[in-house]
């Protein structure tokens, strides 16, 4: 009697693992995974765009640092870079 109880214990626990692991209610583990990697991924392409495009937005630049920036890139000649330095300084 006892071994016919637990056949059907063990049965109707085999039974409830073939579909998909949904014994006692939970998700089967490769859905938790699936979830966990997508997380990860999100964070890590966020991450990503966050640090290329908004890194040099944070810092704020001062007016003489955007004018030293600008002629070292040879935005502007070494006139206008006076003459922009000079106003500022006078402000």
């Amino acid at each position: 009697m006892m071994s016919d109880m637990m056949s059907g214990m063990m049965g109707g626990m085999g039974s409830m693992m073939k579909m998909g692991g949904m014994a006692m209610g939970g998700s089967p583990l490769w859905r938790w995974l699936l979830v966990l990697a997508l997380v990860v991924v999100v964070v890590v392409v966020f991450f990503r765009l966050f640090r290329q495009r908004g890194h040099n937005r944070l810092a704020i630049e001062s007016p003489l640092t955007a004018l030293q920036r600008r002629f070292a890139l040879g935005e502007i000649n070494a006139d206008e870079f006076t003459l922009m330095k000079t106003q500022l300084a006078t402000k």
